[in-house]
């Protein structure tokens, strides 16, 4: 069975679906689909083992959180077909991603990330770290460059025609030749591939000063923990130089060295003894909570919220 083939299978297609609709139920999208959704998955089947399926338009915002982000939400059939998509190639992904890739993988979230790096730097009494931030990281993504490596991991070319489509379905981003939507669930898993060549250098270059030194990377947060400052130094120049050649750039600006300093990573502050949010972190909650108490919200979703900030403090 090829590839094209488990996408279009029929329960692959009816998983994709039900992913979809969880926390939807309510959405134009969702209940316009539920109407004889048995025979539109059927549509979409025969569309997609012709390799005739075409791409809606996007409905684009934005959101500020902390930064201002352009976020492309497809439409609900084309998001069953990413689902159904990223079902059958991610475990090839999977495969090929270092263990230090924490982002949009299970059990590998946000707070397992800053747990992994705290428990990290207790293994280093000195230590030297550099922190790395791609600029513009998912409008800058290369369509000729992903394609080309995710030829290289599956194991056949069954997929060519839906993937190179999808990868391209943003008119702005195909005629640029660079860009994946933040907002595709297909983009995660594009966004977490795309630097894993970049990863496996650091990863092998730090273990061969020191088998101590280590790496985490968070989307496009990457983090080089490193026992000498020249070494360190040498191993971020030359991963600057290959996130470069693949048209990435992570500008002066964005570099920070910090030496025996705590570690500002993922809204917390890092280091071997302790993990403290972030004062403007905890202030913008505060000021979140305060806006959902003044409002005729149902109070279990208030001490929903209330639990989940909880949580969110109290990591240690």
């Amino acid at each position: 069975m090829t590839l094209l083939e488990d996408v279009f299978n029929f329960e692959n297609l009816l998983e994709s679906y039900r992913a979809c609709r969880r926390g939807k139920r309510a959405t134009y999208g969702d209940q316009k689909f539920f109407t004889n959704y048995p025979e539109r998955i059927l549509e979409i089947q025969d569309e997609l083992r012709e390799n005739r399926y075409k791409w809606g338009e996007y409905r684009e915002f934005y959101v500020v959180d902390p930064k201002k982000r352009l976020i492309m939400a497809a439409p609900f059939r084309d998001r069953i077909v990413h689902h159904a998509i990223h079902r059958v190639i991610s475990p090839y992904v999977e495969k090929r991603l270092s263990n230090s890739v924490c982002a949009c993988r299970c059990g590998m979230g946000n707070r397992y990330a800053v747990l992994k790096l705290k428990e990290k730097l207790q293994n280093l009494e000195s230590r030297y770290v550099i922190k790395l931030d791609v600029k513009k990281y998912f409008p800058s993504v290369d369509h000729k460059i992903l394609f080309s490596d995710l030829k290289e991991i599956l194991p056949d070319d069954s997929l060519d025609i839906l993937l190179w489509s999808l990868i391209q379905n943003h008119k702005g981003y195909k005629v640029l030749g660079s860009g994946i939507p933040i907002g595709n669930y297909t983009s995660q898993l594009f966004a977490n591939f795309y630097l894993s060549k970049v990863d496996d250098y650091i990863v092998s270059a730090l273990k061969e000063h020191d088998e101590r030194a280590f790496y985490i990377r968070y989307m496009d947060d990457l983090v080089l923990v490193g026992a000498n400052k020249d070494a360190t130094c040498e191993i971020a120049s030359i991963a600057i130089t290959l996130a470069a050649q693949r048209n990435l750039e992570i500008p002066v600006y964005k570099r920070v060295h910090l030496n025996q300093d705590a570690i500002p990573f993922l809204g917390y502050l890092v280091d071997r003894d302790f993990i403290r949010p972030l004062s403007r972190n905890i202030r913008k909650i505060k000021r979140k909570l305060k806006k959902i108490e003044k409002t005729n919200i149902r109070a279990s979703y208030k001490q929903m919220v209330k639990l989940s900030y909880d949580n969110w403090a109290s990591l240690k």
